[in-house]
């Protein structure tokens, strides 16, 4: 079984690959929908990918005889393999960008929003603050905060 692979197998590397790449792929067409918490139900999915391909390379760099015993077709097979994944991150990550600035367009609207309601429906006078329409104290406006370096 692949999770049980304990020597350099060029079929799993090249599967793995593949899959990790069908992953992303699927990730940045989620992004590309702005269905962000179906990207949350990839996860553990891609962890074990990942964590299986880690191993595979690991192989893969600590016996150089490998790498030299490869054929011509293997060595072209995983460059192949390796631009389509470096091409599915280059576009996960230009989508991940675009995301993350709606998210953060987003964020900016509904705190000039809050902010307006909060100045449009509080006052302040010599009694302390009240509502606009009445003489109870207003209830405070959660703050709304966005961290920027998402």
């Amino acid at each position: 079984m692949i999770m049980d692979a304990e020597e350099f197998s060029l079929d799993i590397l090249i599967v793995l690959s593949r899959k990790l790449t069908a992953l992303i792929v699927k990730e940045t067409n989620f992004l590309r929908q702005m269905k962000i918490s179906e990207i949350g139900k990839l996860q553990d999915e891609k962890h074990m990918v990942a964590t299986i391909l880690e191993r595979q390379q690991r192989f893969l760099k600590s016996d150089p005889s490998i790498r030299t015993n490869l054929s011509a077709d293997d060595k072209t097979i995983l460059r192949q393999v390796a631009t389509e994944f470096d091409a599915a991150i280059h576009d996960y990550q230009q989508q991940l960008f675009k995301a993350q600035k709606v998210n953060s367009m987003i964020i900016e609207k509904m705190v000039d929003i809050v902010k307006d309601h909060v100045t449009k429906n509080r006052s302040y006078n010599n009694k302390g603050t009240k509502v606009a329409n009445g003489t109870e104290l207003a209830q405070n406006t959660p703050a709304i905060k966005y961290n920027a370096q998402v």
